[in-house]
């Protein structure tokens, strides 16, 4: 995660993206959450700290976020509810919870299931499907 303003101002820039105070504020309420937040619960994050904002600028600031590979996408479990997010975009698994919550995998039960799905699952796949696999995500559903 980015750890301050000034960094998250270059690291937009470096993704050729505007640093917007909007972008900026739904990053930094992103980050400061461990709860996976939906669009929705960061909008009301973001009214509680900083006034006004509609859902669609989060919505389009998340989306921004996502595709410079700043922010992580987490579809739900059923393909029916709000996708989640995650402002730590680096390599670790995500358990969804019946209740639709999710929560990060302990480093340690990370790394194996990560392991297993390594570099001899993908190239398999690959071969499989007859694309390269660029990478693997992997998500627990809990039922």
């Amino acid at each position: 995660m980015i750890d301050s303003a000034q960094n998250l101002r270059g690291v937009l820039q470096a993704h050729g993206l505007r640093c917007t105070s909007h972008r900026v504020q739904v990053y930094r309420a992103l980050a400061a959450s461990s709860a996976h937040p939906t669009a929705a619960e960061l909008l009301s994050s973001v009214r509680h700290d900083q006034g006004e904002m509609s859902l669609a600028t989060v919505y389009n600031a998340l989306e921004a976020l996502t595709e410079a590979g700043l922010v992580r996408r987490i579809a739900p479990a059923d393909g029916i509810g709000p996708c989640r997010y995650d402002a730590d975009v680096c390599d670790h698994v995500h358990a969804v919870l019946p209740d639709g919550r999710v929560v990060d995998v302990p480093p340690a039960l990370s790394a194996g299931l990560r392991d297993a799905a390594g570099t001899p699952f993908q190239l398999a796949l690959a071969e499989y499907l007859g694309i390269p696999v660029a990478e693997v995500d992997i998500r627990v559903v809990v039922r």
